[in-house]
């Protein structure tokens, strides 16, 4: 039986339900994003370690670093934003529509942009698989037959669906966060929020 008294309903819960899946999806991106630019950042040093020498410079490097830093700093605003919303803080409310606005932006710019950049990308990953090719033959003469030929017309189609499918995988969760608080049932409850006594 329920402990709930006759005639009054249940206390929604559903703030601790976004708030916990925001929280885990805010640790795992800004970790992912922290790791990602790492290894952007030292990606030159990390392959010549590895004796793959004479790598060229990935090209908009400083676009896609900076990106990724936003990305991460904005990551802050939903981290905070679901601790307010399982703390049923009023606080959540702000920090949620400014993350779910910058992210919703940052993803069309980065879409847009991997779309103009996508030549060159294909024209780089050329280049990588020319040195890896390179540095097998130094190690060892005809170690890099075993490698598939580079085929640029697959490397741009896959290039595309990747950019398609990431940029939808990553406005999902933003999108339903965006309904969320601009549902006139949720905002009450938050406003409704105000009267409790911490």
């Amino acid at each position: 039986m329920s402990d709930t008294p006759t005639g009054q309903t249940e206390p929604s819960r559903w703030h601790l339900i976004v708030g916990v899946i925001g929280l885990i999806y805010a640790i795992l991106g800004m970790g992912m994003y922290l790791i990602g630019g790492v290894w952007m950042a030292f990606m030159p040093q990390f392959m010549s370690a590895m004796g793959f020498k004479d790598l060229p410079p990935m090209p908009n490097a400083i676009l896609v670093i900076g990106s990724m830093v936003v990305t991460f700093l904005i990551g802050f605003a939903l981290l905070f934003g679901s601790i307010a919303l399982l703390r049923r803080s009023q606080r959540c409310l702000p920090l949620l529509q400014f993350w779910v606005v910058a992210r919703l932006i940052l993803i069309v710019v980065g879409l847009i942009a991997g779309f103009l950049t996508m030549p060159a990308q294909v024209k780089y990953a050329k280049q990588v698989d020319d040195a890896v090719r390179a540095g097998l033959e130094d190690r060892q003469a005809g170690s890099s037959k075993g490698m598939p030929p580079f085929d640029e017309e697959r490397q741009a189609m896959m290039s595309r669906y990747g950019l398609i499918g990431s940029s939808v995988v990553a406005i999902a969760f933003p999108l339903f966060v965006g309904l969320l608080m601009t549902s006139k049932r949720k905002r009450a409850d938050i406003e409704s929020w105000a009267s409790i006594i911490r």
